[in-house]
């Protein structure tokens, strides 16, 4: 959605996961890596195994261990990114139903958060190209 090529958009993600490592911002990290990993596997070349595409674990982040450490008590942001990422995945490998689902899996208490992020418009982007999918599998 910010009009990069995806390569591009790697390779200044990298920098700044990097750099988020090495200064040991672990909540700034944590918010950081489903966007990461969404664009790593955004640029995987696996055609034969679509489940490895949409599960968030590769270079930036295991998504097993990432969800164990979800709590309710987790700040918003880290549910958002992370659904959010999930729903983009689903979405543009043609799981339209998958990415509905997971589109409602955004907590509830994080719509504040959402309407007050740089999400937001990615989201409604999202969220309308999902249904008009689901409009034309459905009839």
């Amino acid at each position: 959605w910010t009009g990069e090529h995806l390569l591009c958009l790697e390779e200044s993600m990298r920098e700044i996961h990097e750099r988020l490592s090495e200064l040991g911002h672990i909540g700034l990290l944590k918010r950081y890596q489903p966007l990461f990993q969404l664009i790593l596997n955004l640029r995987k070349d696996t055609e034969d195994n679509w489940e490895e595409l949409l599960t968030l674990t590769g270079e930036s982040m295991d998504e097993e261990e990432y969800r164990n450490e979800l709590s309710d008590s987790s700040p918003p942001a880290f549910h958002t990114h992370f659904w959010f990422c999930k729903t983009v995945l689903a979405y543009n490998l043609g799981f339209y139903s998958m990415a509905e689902a997971l589109s409602l899996k955004i907590p509830h208490k994080s719509g504040l958060f959402m309407y007050k992020s740089l999400l937001l418009f990615p989201y409604t982007l999202y969220k309308s190209l999902i249904y008009c999918a689901r409009y034309r599998e459905t009839g």
